[in-house]
């Protein structure tokens, strides 16, 4: 039963060494290729070196391979978290540009209004002008008719003659006409408003009248 047991033990062993001789870079070699690389001629101490160095060496690679890696990883994101941004800030660059559009258009819809207002007033103003234009002239001066007596002995007037009235007020002749008549005493008079512009002076006795402008009184 020792024997056994002693037996189980060494095999276990020399699997062990077997695995772990699996796992070296000169065991994969075949002896016809060790022979030709002049690998066959090593020592123990020599191959366990050699294969020391290749397992240094591919630890070192796969590391390198890692950061590598790793690196490209860590370039891919910054790459798409760039590219967001960008996306981003052209997105908000459209929207200003949306923004600054709209308020042109706006601007510009605000200005034609107040153009179009503005002419709108001014041909008011232009049809308020002519149709006052068309009106016929208020007479100079709002005033009932006015009835006094010319003092003296009236036989007509000469071109702008001066009528001075027994109220005091005086009126002269503005249409450069004369007239003659028999001497008549202290004439009654009658002043009315003209029907385009300035006074009548009427004489209702002698059925005559004469255009007149008032100058003051005395």
């Amino acid at each position: 039963m020792k024997r056994l047991i002693v037996a189980a033990m060494i095999f276990a062993t020399l699997l062990r060494v077997a695995r772990a001789d699996e796992g070296k870079f000169t065991s994969t070699i075949s002896p016809e290729d060790l022979a030709a690389t002049g690998l066959a001629g090593l020592t123990p101490a020599q191959l366990a070196r050699l294969n020391a160095l290749v397992e240094d060496y591919k630890s070192g690679a796969l590391a390198t391979a890692r950061r590598a890696t790793d690196d490209a990883l860590a370039a891919k994101q910054a790459a798409e978290v760039q590219t967001a941004r960008a996306e981003a800030q052209a997105a908000a660059a459209r929207a200003d540009a949306m923004k600054a559009e709209t308020a042109r258009a706006e601007a510009a819809k605000a200005e034609a209004a107040r153009a179009d207002a503005a002419k709108s007033a001014q041909a008011a103003g232009i049809l308020a002008r002519a149709k006052s234009l068309l009106k016929p002239r208020t007479p100079a001066a709002e005033v009932a008719a006015i009835e006094s007596s010319l003092p003296g002995k009236f036989r007509g007037w000469a071109p702008h003659q001066v009528f001075v009235l027994a109220n005091g007020q005086r009126w002269q002749e503005t249409n450069g006409e004369s007239y003659y008549s028999p001497a008549v005493e202290n004439p009654k008079v009658l002043i009315v408003p003209a029907a385009i512009a300035g006074f009548w002076l009427r004489f209702p006795d002698l059925d005559v009248q004469v255009r007149v402008a008032l100058l003051g009184d005395n």
